[in-house]
């Protein structure tokens, strides 16, 4: 499986600065870096950039467009991964949600989301291949609730492992987590995108050991099917 990051680059500054302290070319630099390496369609990458530089908050949930963070949670071991039942979008789908003020960036938001949503202590970002670089990158609808109108979200999706994954508790009843394995995922997830990010996770699964722990390699040629 792609590595865990160390403690060196879990404390490198992030290429993804919050809109509260740098803004426009650099937030633009940085999407426009990082777009490149990341399993998205062109309409995505679009919106992205165009998200990033906008004079707008790009997180800002006011929007009728704004990016969020999520995390596919796996368990290596058992070569399974973790879902979680969203009663806004009614379906099993990965952890996650909006990026806050106090978040240093996505990934820092997708963390804090997957440590609320399912209280497990050791979740480790996995590099695949860099740092601050999401597994996968989609645009997706948010139907209407009593709450808020319509919107969509560009939800930046990373890679996250627990060793205990017997360990997971809901936050809330109304959104029970369930472990699942890869193959099970075909037909117990109906999210086509989410299915999509499972598996990629599969795929470098097998393939890592093949690639001798060349994950950028592996990557690049997921990047290339898509």
């Amino acid at each position: 499986m792609p590595h865990a990051l160390t403690n060196q680059q879990m404390q490198a500054p992030s290429a993804f600065p919050s809109f509260e302290r740098e803004h426009g070319d650099t937030v633009t630099l940085e999407f426009e870096a990082i777009s490149p390496l990341m399993p998205a369609d062109a309409s995505t990458r679009q919106d992205l950039l165009r998200l990033a530089s906008s004079a707008d908050d790009p997180y800002a949930r006011t929007t009728a467009l704004h990016i969020t963070a999520s995390a596919y949670i796996i368990c290596p071991a058992a070569q399974s991964v973790l879902i979680r039942w969203h009663s806004v979008v009614r379906n099993w789908i990965q952890v996650g949600g909006h990026v806050d003020a106090d978040d240093m960036n996505p990934l820092d938001a997708a963390l804090r989301e997957a440590q609320e949503e399912t209280g497990l202590p050791d979740l480790i970002p996995l590099c695949t291949p860099t740092p601050w670089v999401p597994l996968q990158a989609v645009t997706v609808v948010v139907p209407s609730s009593p709450k808020e109108r319509s919107h969509q979200h560009l939800d930046l999706r990373y890679l996250l492992r627990t060793l205990l994954p017997e360990a997971s508790e809901p936050e809330h009843e109304d959104n029970p987590v369930r472990w699942i394995t890869y193959e099970a995922a075909e037909s117990e997830v109906s999210d086509h995108t989410v299915l999509a990010g499972i598996r990629m996770i599969a795929t470098l699964s097998e393939r890592t050991d093949r690639f001798r722990g060349n994950h950028e390699h592996v990557l690049q040629e997921l990047l290339q099917t898509q």
